[in-house]
């Protein structure tokens, strides 16, 4: 999901920035199959971030001399077929990407390769965003320092409207009142954004400081937010956050697109909350597909992607 208007980034370019992590081959000669016919193996695979946008920044990958944007909350990746075709690392994750150009009415700046989505990103072991070091990590031990900012559980969570889940955590919102929401962790928005029956349940303030911004989707519509401040939140019952935490409001389309009841609360995470560095690890469910010994069955071909259910350490350092 993306947030933009008043906020919105500068469309990312194909850029010259090279790699600076060089391990990045997810392909060894064992047992499996890649959806390429490759041999596949699940190893670490670290990718180089990039930053691109003015004011407010959104992480990329690069791939094909693309810049393909890092959206937990997308449950689809889509990829342009150059990328495609190039059969780098970023299409081999994304094994199950769709078609940009196949896809309407998907709508993408110039420069850009598509999206890395939830079905790529949470298939692995984990997935670490460090935006300070410019790392997307998958699949690597977790630090050695204890998450500075506290921890949490995230679960896939299916809508009625989407094929794929989506990560989810629960988050209370205190205004005059407060409101409990499933909110959709999303690393492709940089600020926090809330529907109008979530901020009207928490009695949130409007903030008359702040310029109105908007948002605008990947089909291209703008949709006007109203900046508000909750008087606090709290990520999955353990993560305080500082008190006037500022929450844009708004009905966005991909609430009804997703099937949220009229009147429901509804939320996404932005990177605001998130943070400069997190980390989701798998805790119980699916994870990264590995050739079992012993077994005649032909091994899985892939990383796994989430299913419904899966659940999901979540770590803000």
């Amino acid at each position: 999901m993306r947030a933009g208007g008043a906020h919105e980034w500068a469309a990312p370019g194909a850029g010259a920035l090279q790699p600076f992590i060089e391990d990045i081959n997810m392909f060894s000669p064992q047992k499996g199959h890649s959806r390429s016919g490759a041999m596949w193996c699940p190893l670490a695979l670290v990718l180089p971030i990039v930053l691109r946008g003015t004011p407010v920044q959104l992480p990329y990958v690069v791939e094909a001399g693309l810049d393909i944007l890092v959206d937990s909350g997308a449950s689809v990746s889509y990829l342009r077929r150059a990328v495609l075709d190039a059969g780098g690392p970023v299409a081999r994750l994304a094994a199950g990407a769709q078609s940009v150009e196949d896809t309407a009415p998907l709508q993408l700046p110039d420069g850009c390769g598509g999206i890395l989505g939830f079905d790529a990103l949470g298939a692995a072991a984990s997935v670490e965003v460090d935006l300070d070091a410019g790392a997307l990590r998958l699949g690597e031990a977790a630090p050695a320092a204890a998450p500075r900012r506290g921890a949490c559980v995230a679960t896939a969570t299916a809508f009625p409207g989407a094929a794929n889940p989506y990560p989810c955590v629960d988050v209370a919102v205190y205004g005059a009142a407060e409101c409990a929401v499933a909110a959709i962790v999303d690393t492709g928005t940089p600020l926090t954004i809330a529907n109008g029956a979530l901020a009207a349940a928490a009695g949130l303030l409007d903030d008359a400081d702040a310029a109105p911004p908007a948002t605008v989707g990947v089909d291209g519509a703008t949709t006007a937010l109203r900046p508000c401040r909750a008087a606090g939140l709290v990520v999955g019952g353990a993560v305080a956050l500082a008190a006037e935490a500022p929450v844009l409001v708004g009905d966005l389309p991909q609430w009804a697109q997703l099937g949220v009841p009229p009147g429901a609360p509804a939320c996404i995470l932005g990177l605001d909350v998130l943070g400069r560095r997190f980390r989701l690890a798998r805790t119980a469910g699916g994870g990264a597909a590995r050739p079992r010994k012993k077994s005649r069955a032909p091994p899985a071909a892939g990383p796994t992607p989430p299913t419904p259910g899966d659940t999901f350490a979540l770590a803000l350092y």
